[in-house]
């Protein structure tokens, strides 16, 4: 499997969303203008980069019916280091070392 390699701002989505899924217990309610605000990015740049994480298969963006983003997810991949080895490099790196 070859490494994609994720933006700084990549891995800082990943990591707001992981947080959040601890804080929460789970239930991750995390919406896009929460996500603009918390890393004080512009909205353009979080949505061309949160495609790109979904294209990835490492979080799924809730929408509306009117095709609106909603809400944010980590996927089962995008969530556990432990299952994916690109995360658990990039994301994860003190993980990494200390199971590698």
């Amino acid at each position: 499997m070859t490494t994609q390699r994720l933006s700084r701002l990549h891995k800082r989505i990943l990591q707001w969303l992981a947080a959040d899924h601890q804080r929460t217990k789970g239930f991750i309610l995390s919406s896009h203008e929460e996500l603009v605000k918390a890393l004080q990015r512009d909205k353009g740049t979080i949505s061309r980069s949160l495609r790109i994480l979904e294209g990835r298969g490492w979080i799924v963006i809730g929408r509306s019916p009117g095709g609106k983003a909603q809400h944010l997810t980590l996927t089962p991949e995008g969530h556990n280091p432990t299952t994916s080895s690109t995360l658990d490099t990039l994301i994860f790196p003190a993980y990494a070392a200390s199971t590698g």
